[in-house]
């Protein structure tokens, strides 16, 4: 469990929590607003936050590895996303603002339902 009092690592640039058998991560992720890099692989989640769309430094998010089936729309909003790994996954559809992320270089999405 991640617990929810993560929001207030403000300052926080890199988070590495893989291989942890995470099954929700809080809301209070997108609170970290510093954040550049997050990595969630090889866990048990299901679903993101709406929040999440609120790490606009974000430039590294890897969420290989679970059972995510829907991406919010609001993934849309890491503008500053360059690598985006959802490889392996159970993601049947991508949000169309997915599209406004112009500064990603790379898109995971191998071993998926789509």
């Amino acid at each position: 469990i991640i617990p929810k009092q993560i929001g207030k690592l403000s300052k926080l640039k890199k988070l590495h929590l893989s291989f942890n058998e995470i099954k929700k991560i809080p809301k209070q992720i997108g609170n970290l607003l510093d954040l550049e890099k997050l990595r969630i692989s090889h866990n048990e989640i299901d679903n993101l936050p709406r929040e999440i769309g609120n790490l606009v430094n974000l430039r590294i998010l890897d969420l290989s590895k679970n059972r995510i089936e829907i991406l919010p729309m609001e993934i849309g909003n890491l503008t500053n996303l360059k690598v985006l790994d959802l490889y392996k996954n159970n993601i049947e559809q991508i949000p169309i603002e997915i599209g406004n992320l112009f500064n990603l270089v790379e898109l995971c999405l191998r071993d998926n339902i789509i």
